[in-house]
């Protein structure tokens, strides 16, 4: 069985915040996954190069914010 691929996992884990996270990938629809228990996960600024991310949840989630997932202009970083 081919697994899906994923940018990024949280699973069971409470309280969590993540700030400008950037997810690369110009063959594949990437996975933000919130699985297993996992609550008051807030995502703000979320950009992406390729594809755009798809977010999934699962069942026991909840309390989940994401603020923001654009395309990655390349700028938002520069100093």
């Amino acid at each position: 069985m081919d697994s899906e691929p994923r940018a990024l996992v949280i699973s069971a884990y409470k309280k969590v915040s993540i700030t400008h996270f950037l997810v690369v990938d110009e063959k594949h629809t990437q996975i933000l996954a919130i699985q297993y228990r996992a609550s008051q996960v807030a995502f703000d600024k979320i950009y992406y190069k390729g594809k755009k991310p798809e977010v999934r949840l699962g069942k026991e989630t909840h309390d989940v914010n994401i603020s923001e997932i654009k395309q990655w202009s390349g700028t938002e970083w520069s100093v």
